[in-house]
């Protein structure tokens, strides 16, 4: 097959383009003002189930280092440069699975759809949390396919050390202990890793006694998880397939294609079947969750449906077509999928009292939310009239604009 000059360099300087003319330059309503709020009190050593304890004392290192004042700044940046990381490392994992013309497509794939190309312009755990996951699937290469006994060993303090990034990555766990089971490999010293996140969580609630064990392996996850009917259990499984459809419909349908035409694309030796088999607790767990905002745990599948997605579509035509199609198709569908996110969950989820919170996307004028505009609609709508989850972001806007009166707010 013939190849064309698209090489990593080139990926990574135009979507480090696009995602900068798409960062938001706001602050942000959600999470990412209360990232923002956090590292700009300082380290924080309390932790649970939600806090991103490396996430944000990371960052706030970075404040420190490198003399930041704007914390969201800071955060937007970031966000950006985790992102090209991830980039990176799915290109690196494509082109030693598959080539460096799926690797191409796998990274032009994953860039441009739609969740990972929102976390990337807006200041969100999400883009750093997806680095992780793109190492460690790196590191299960070389481990399970090149029998590299360092990059096992570094795979799991990598994967102790994520999971004080997310709590979400407790999900890789089964992965790992099945691929040691099968491959009768016990190590010591890399289990001993995990000592790492046990001593944080020990400190914080013995010594800092900031939270309790309860606290921080079920705060908030426990109470959604118990809320739940069945009906809504039930649902779950058929709601997640809808959000992967709706928001990653290319990834998905080239799924389907080589499952038809060549499912040795797919099953193609133990690595797929690793992919595969992580997208079983990764789904399962997203299926839990029948709301909107799940997506984000969605990620990492997305993650791997582009990597074998891109491994399917490289068999079938060249790079630099396929990778014009793709842009082409996901720039048109971004439009849409923006659309489409916004009007079940995003920043029309408390349309009726015409409260925006969003952010902006590449070239298009900056969306509508920010801690002005919500202010602005607080002086004619009380507090206790917002959703009761978003109450806590409407006190976190309040509190900012007490401390940073001289913010340059963009009205709307």
């Amino acid at each position: 097959m013939k190849k064309y000059p698209i090489g990593l360099p080139a990926l990574l300087i135009f979507w480090l383009v696009v995602y900068s003319f798409g960062k938001h330059p706001d602050v942000p309503w959600g999470d990412g003002l209360g990232y923002a709020m956090a590292i700009e009190y300082g380290f924080d050593l309390a932790t649970n189930a939600n806090s991103h304890f490396l996430y944000l004392n990371f960052h706030r290192l970075l404040m420190l280092v490198f003399h930041v004042q704007d914390p969201v700044f800071l955060l937007g940046w970031a966000s950006v440069g985790w992102a090209m990381i991830c980039l990176f490392l799915t290109y690196k994992i494509s082109s030693v699975w598959s080539g460096k013309n799926a690797a191409v497509i796998s990274t032009t794939l994953l860039a441009s759809s739609f969740p990972f190309w929102r976390h990337a312009c807006i200041p969100e755990v999400y883009t750093m949390e997806l680095a992780f996951w793109a190492g460690q699937f790196l590191l299960i290469y070389f481990w399970t396919e090149r029998q590299d006994q360092q990059a096992r060993n570094i795979l799991f303090f990598v994967h102790a050390l994520s999971l004080l990034v997310h709590i979400h990555f407790i999900l890789a766990f089964p992965v790992l202990f099945i691929i040691c089971l099968v491959r009768k490999e016990w190590p010591v010293v890399a289990w001993l890793f995990y000592c790492i996140p046990v001593l944080v969580v020990l400190f914080s609630v013995f010594y800092l006694e900031t939270n309790t064990i309860s606290q921080i392996f079920f705060e908030n996850v426990q109470d959604k998880m118990l809320s739940f009917n069945w009906q809504d259990k039930l649902k779950g499984p058929f709601f997640t397939l809808f959000l992967l459809l709706a928001l990653f419909p290319l990834g998905m349908g080239l799924l389907v294609v080589g499952w038809f035409k060549d499912r040795k694309l797919i099953y193609s030796g133990s690595y797929s079947n690793i992919l595969i088999g992580t997208l079983i607790p990764l789904a399962g767990f997203a299926a839990l969750f029948p709301e909107p905002g799940i997506y984000v745990f969605l990620l990492p599948v997305i993650l791997i449906v582009s990597l074998i997605s891109g491994r399917i579509l490289a068999g079938y035509t060249e790079t630099l077509t396929a990778v014009s199609c793709l842009l082409l198709f996901q720039l048109m569908f971004f439009y849409s999928g923006k659309q489409l996110f916004d009007s079940f969950a995003g920043d029309e989820r408390i349309a009726g009292q015409d409260i925006k919170g969003g952010t902006g996307f590449l070239f298009l004028p900056w969306a509508k939310g920010n801690v002005a505009s919500v202010l602005d609609k607080m002086k004619v709508i009380p507090l206790d009239s917002f959703p009761e989850n978003e109450r806590w972001n409407a006190r976190q806007a309040i509190e900012w604009n007490q401390r940073h009166t001289d913010y340059n707010f963009r009205k709307r």
